[in-house]
């Protein structure tokens, strides 16, 4: 698989295409669709685009160095990575809560939860 750039993960990302299914096209193929979705999702990605420089989102890719290696060794691992914080190398053993966007207010307040008191140990 080509080297892809970030907007373009972006992009992928938007419309649902996850690694699994990144690694069964051809970089023709992967070309075509990707160019095909530029016009097709064009103001969505806009639109993500503009959430992640209003609320100072940090967008890491699988392939960056900086991305977690515990994390890239799983199945499935996300190819992107929506970070609010700072991921620091001396914390090599760690949690994440994974959630969704449109998460109910149920999982929207077991995640905050969860999250402060993982954060006062």
């Amino acid at each position: 698989m080509r080297k892809m750039r970030k907007e373009e993960l972006i992009l992928l990302n938007i419309s649902g295409i996850g690694k699994r299914a990144l690694e069964k096209l051809s970089d023709a193929e992967l070309s075509e669709k990707i160019d095909f979705l530029k016009k097709d999702k064009a103001s969505a990605l806009d639109e993500e685009l503009r959430l992640i420089k209003k609320y100072g989102v940090e967008v890491m890719a699988i392939f960056e160095e900086a991305y977690p290696k515990m994390l890239r060794e799983i199945h499935g691992a996300p190819l992107l990575l929506y970070i609010k914080g700072s991921i620091l190398k001396e914390n090599e053993i760690g949690i994440a809560i994974v959630g969704s966007r449109r998460a109910t207010l149920y999982g929207t307040s077991s995640a905050e939860r969860l999250g402060y008191e993982l954060a006062s140990r």
